[in-house]
């Protein structure tokens, strides 16, 4: 999944919608980020995730993010 979202610029209900594999971090990522923000814990790297798959924010807008 990671390699196919790097490589497409397309939203990830379509990359799934293509696929045959199983991608369970994608409903994780959205559980991780709502329990992150209930108990007001920090976690950026998880925060990036979601924000790429469910937020639709650029890969490289997420790594800058990550890196500043």
């Amino acid at each position: 999944l990671g390699i196919t979202l790097g490589q497409k610029n397309s939203p990830i209900g379509a990359i799934l919608k293509e696929s045959t594999f199983i991608a369970e971090g994608v409903p994780t990522a959205a559980a991780i980020n709502k329990l992150s923000r209930t108990l007001s814990v920090s976690m950026p790297i998880c925060q990036a995730v979601y924000k790429i798959l469910y937020e639709h924010v650029p890969i490289d807008e997420v790594i800058e993010s990550l890196l500043s």
